[in-house]
């Protein structure tokens, strides 16, 4: 991709006017939506400081969407200059000298003369080969003076590793990576019900009935701010929206270099022993995997991926984790559980569907 100041200019629409923000296809849909949920990032960002900060989180659970959010307050509410608030989606990006080229390209620009804060916002950091080394050198040279920057990812290992990269250099502010995650039940019920009182036990306990049922549509809808919304419009969550996140889920898994066929035997299994302890070598087993360390490598990148969570063993009388000893595997969110539950239950479906045609035909 060749690196031009129209380039930077057609991803930032607001420097032509501020208001051009509202156009914003994240804000549109935002403000559409019946149910805003308001990520913790919008309280926390630092507005006045130098700082290379992270925004981690799962695919689909509205990173983009919180950058614009910001980007609007800064302009529409603090009345950052237009030319000073810079967006860019890296999903183009190859490697860490295009990237370093991409923001040189914007403060070389932008930043003659004019010792004013800058605010970059950069998408998807994951995506970019080494993107750790292109940061640093700007940092190194003191580019990064004066400037804000805030970078998403998908890949907790990728993300926190090339954070950690740059010791130093990142600010000198308590909380520097952020993570947004699927709404928490309790989230969920101020999102929806703000009229119960969560801290207050008699509000509990006279909204018991209207709570379950709310946890029974939690179960369904999880915690993603697109699966709420369209279950509360719709009465339901739409096939597309599954395929959206298993998609996500097997595209990941691909780029690790991974099957994705045993990805879901693997799920299969972790799907049987949910809320049970269980080793690596029994889960290779059952799923018919040759090596529990290829197992073990699987869940970690899900873990990675904000899929699955890995729970140890706890000695309670030492209070300490026993890492060889079973642990238990969870999935983060109840809509990723119902993604492979569903998919497990359309596979057994298609294979006895299929049973009759194999026998017939070995029968010819």
């Amino acid at each position: 991709m060749e690196i031009s100041f129209q380039l930077l200019q057609q991803h930032n629409p607001w420097w032509f006017r501020e208001e051009l923000i509202l156009d914003d296809e994240k804000i549109a849909d935002y403000e559409r939506e019946s149910y805003q949920y308001i990520p913790p990032v919008m309280f926390e960002y630092p507005e006045d400081t130098d700082a290379i900060l992270t925004l981690r989180g799962p695919r689909q659970i509205g990173k983009s969407t919180s950058m614009k959010l910001l980007i609007r307050r800064l302009l529409l509410e603090l009345r950052i200059p237009r030319k000073h608030v810079f967006y860019f989606s890296l999903d183009r990006i190859e490697d860490f000298n295009q990237l370093y080229e991409l923001i040189d390209c914007y403060l070389r620009n932008i930043r003659p003369g004019n010792p004013q804060r800058l605010y970059i916002f950069l998408d998807e950091i994951s995506f970019v080969r080494k993107w750790q080394r292109g940061v640093k050198a700007l940092a190194d040279e003191g580019k990064l003076k004066n400037v804000t920057l805030l970078l998403t990812g998908s890949n907790l290992l990728d993300i926190r590793k090339g954070a950690e990269r740059m010791p130093g250099r990142r600010g000198k502010i308590s909380k520097i990576d952020f993570e947004q995650l699927p709404m928490t039940f309790v989230e969920f019920i101020s999102l929806i019900e703000p009229k119960i009182e969560l801290t207050d036990i008699d509000s509990l306990i006279y909204h018991k009935d209207l709570l379950l049922r709310r946890f029974k549509e939690y179960l369904i809808t999880g915690g993603f701010p697109l699966s709420v919304n369209l279950f509360f419009s719709r009465g339901h969550i739409s096939s597309y929206v599954y395929q959206l996140y298993l998609s996500w889920i097997e595209g990941d898994i691909g780029r690790a270099g991974k099957l994705e066929r045993n990805l879901y035997q693997i799920m299969s299994r972790i799907l049987a022993h949910i809320s049970t302890g269980i080793s690596w070598y029994s889960l290779s087993r059952e799923s018919g995997i040759a090596s529990h360390a290829t197992v073990q490598e699987y869940v970690e990148i899900l873990e990675r991926m904000y899929v699955l969570r890995s729970v140890p063993f706890i000695d309670l009388s030492k209070k300490l984790p026993m890492y060889r000893k079973n642990k238990k595997l969870y999935f983060q969110d109840p809509l990723i559980f119902s993604l492979f539950f569903r998919e497990k239950q359309r596979n057994r479906r298609q294979f006895f569907h299929g049973m009759p045609k194999i026998f017939k035909r070995s029968c010819e």
